[in-house]
């Protein structure tokens, strides 16, 4: 049997959670965690999860025409830097499903759909098992694959609590902490060294 490769690795990466390494200078991803939502031969997506922006749910849906009930008051997630202004909904699937968005690990789910925005905003039994980030996180062809060589990515598995349930503060210390080392620990270095 062969040894694996970096590029078998990640070749196979499925979506989960990308944790900067503590390493990370990149003004726009450390400190970030980003759910990996699609892995493919000509890119990756992911929607990072853990940075609100100043901006409130309703400031943002009510130019699309969408009243919000009273009781629904989420903030509006900073995703990342591709397309400031296009919005992405997490949510988790159960009491809401719809054909209008993309599986990407148990019930995690995301969607462009207004259509999507809409059911969910206004229904505030569904409390916080949604939210909406504008901006995404783009890598083209090979690029991840190559940061995650270069130790720019901690890989994890998608845990839903963390995604939805976590304080969005702690999110990137929770997840370094499921590693079981302290972050200064950690130091990532390219794969084959």
């Amino acid at each position: 049997m062969g040894q694996k490769t970096a590029d078998d690795t990640t070749d196979n990466l499925k979506p989960g959670l990308l944790v900067a390494s503590p390493q990370m200078e990149d003004p726009f991803f450390a400190s970030t965690v980003v759910l990996l939502c699609r892995h493919e031969e000509d890119g990756a997506m992911g929607v990072v999860i853990n940075r609100s922006t100043d901006l409130e749910m309703d400031q943002v849906v009510a130019d699309l025409g969408i009243e919000l009930p009273p009781e629904t008051n989420h903030s509006v997630m900073w995703g990342g830097p591709v397309e400031p202004t296009r919005g992405t909904i997490v949510f988790r699937a159960g009491r809401f499903t719809s054909d209008d968005s993309l599986h990407v690990h148990g019930d995690v789910h995301v969607s462009g759909s207004q259509e999507v925005l809409r059911q969910l905003a206004s229904d505030p039994a569904l409390g916080d098992d949604w939210f909406l980030s504008l901006g995404y996180a783009g890598w083209g062809p090979g690029q991840l694959d190559r940061e995650i060589h270069e130790g720019s990515w901690i890989v994890l598995s998608v845990d839903p609590s963390t995604v939805f349930e976590a304080p969005i503060d702690d999110r990137y210390d929770l997840c370094i902490a499921s590693l079981g080392i302290d972050a200064s620990m950690i130091f990532m270095n390219p794969i084959n060294e």
